[in-house]
């Protein structure tokens, strides 16, 4: 099995890069003008699901087209633009205070054993609370 040392291991990053990595396998059988049109629809396209399926902000197509300019030449060019496109759709804190999902994902946390806390913070990858309630959010709507 390949691993992808750059696919994000939280979400909705995680989907856009995979949205954009599908495009990516298309573009032997295209034009270049035509990948690069494409691309940003794939992108736009999953990000409006995702959106629409976790009741987070859809981003407007001038934000995936923002977002992919901002990671042009980086050497981690999917990640950079899924990261900077997620950002756009995750919600605001008011006056600095946490969102109904911020506080669910820290009483979800706070109510884990010890050894639930190390399970979570390895199978998320990156040891953020946040991308651990991620990982068990988008377990969970896959179980049902």
């Amino acid at each position: 099995m390949y691993y992808d040392h750059s696919r994000p291991y939280s979400e909705p990053a995680r989907t856009l890069y995979d949205a954009f990595l599908a495009e990516t396998k298309l573009r032997s059988s295209r034009t270049s003008d035509e990948w690069v049109r494409l691309e940003p629809i794939a992108v736009y396209n999953a990000a409006i699901r995702y959106a629409a399926d976790f009741g987070l902000r859809s981003p407007t197509m001038a934000e995936v087209l923002a977002a992919e300019r901002s990671a042009r030449g980086s050497a981690d060019y999917g990640f950079k633009w899924a990261f900077a496109l997620a950002e756009k759709m995750l919600p605001v804190p008011v006056n600095g205070k946490p969102t109904l999902d911020e506080q669910m994902g820290m009483a979800w946390w706070n109510s884990l054993s010890d050894a639930d806390r190390m399970k979570w913070a390895t199978e998320a990858g990156t040891g953020v609370v946040a991308d651990a309630w991620s990982l068990f959010r988008e377990t969970a709507r896959l179980s049902r």
